[in-house]
């Protein structure tokens, strides 16, 4: 099919990394008799479905539980970057979906068990694997109002992959910008008719404007030259 069968860990839980105290660095993975072939999309969907939810996996009170777009764009960050260029372009279209579709059949499998005596997963409570499904369809829920966001976050860091953007150099420039400033932004071509250096013409008002620490602002500057370009 389109989406190649490669070696997939299949219990991507952040329990399963082993951390080194001293440099908080990942130093090896573990639990490694699920490892089988299959798809990223699988490895990918259970780690976003472990680690988007700031909530325990079985957490009663469902107010608590969430998916957390924040978390998500983080993880395709890092997960896109270091996978190097080897990921297909169906495997990509699909990775928010194995993010619903894992958390789906996880929410069945607690559910299942729940309704047939609690027999495969280890319970410490009455009720505890209804409390798991719960979880489950309540993140399955918000990941599908969230579903196109999610889809724009992984079309986004593709695009700065083709572009073979470093990622080094996007966390960079990233962890200078303020997420709760109002930011304007100024994405065009360059040349002097464009007038991008408009927005300087009065220093001393902008200067005030730029340095309200009660009322934060930041521009961002991109663009390019036009090849007929000559100033």
């Amino acid at each position: 099919g389109e989406i190649p069968l490669k070696v997939t860990h299949n219990d991507t839980k952040l329990n399963n990394v082993l951390i080194d105290n001293a440099s908080d660095k990942a130093v090896a993975v573990i639990d490694l008799d699920t490892i089988m072939p299959g798809t990223i999309c699988y490895d990918f969907g259970d780690s976003i479905r472990f680690g988007c939810n700031p909530a325990a996996e079985d957490e009663k009170d469902l107010s608590k539980v969430n998916f957390s777009i924040a978390l998500f764009e983080e993880y395709v960050k890092g997960y896109l970057f270091a996978l190097n260029g080897t990921i297909t372009k169906a495997e990509a279209q699909n990775l928010a979906l194995g993010a619903i579709m894992m958390t789906y059949e996880c929410g069945i499998r607690f559910l299942a068990d729940h309704l047939n005596g609690d027999t495969y997963f280890r319970i410490k409570r009455e009720g505890h694997n209804l409390d798991r499904a719960r979880t489950q369809f309540k993140l399955v829920a918000d990941m599908t109002e969230k579903f196109e966001k999610m889809q724009d976050i992984v079309k986004n860091f593709l695009k700065l992959k083709e572009q073979q953007i470093p990622y080094d150099e996007i966390k960079e420039i990233t962890s200078k910008l303020n997420p709760n400033a109002l930011t304007i932004g100024f994405a065009r071509r360059f040349a002097t008719y464009k007038r991008a250096t408009l927005i300087f013409k009065d220093l001393e008002r902008i200067t005030q404007i730029l340095n309200d620490e009660s009322r934060p602002v930041q521009l961002i500057f991109a663009g390019k030259a036009h090849p007929i370009d000559k100033e």
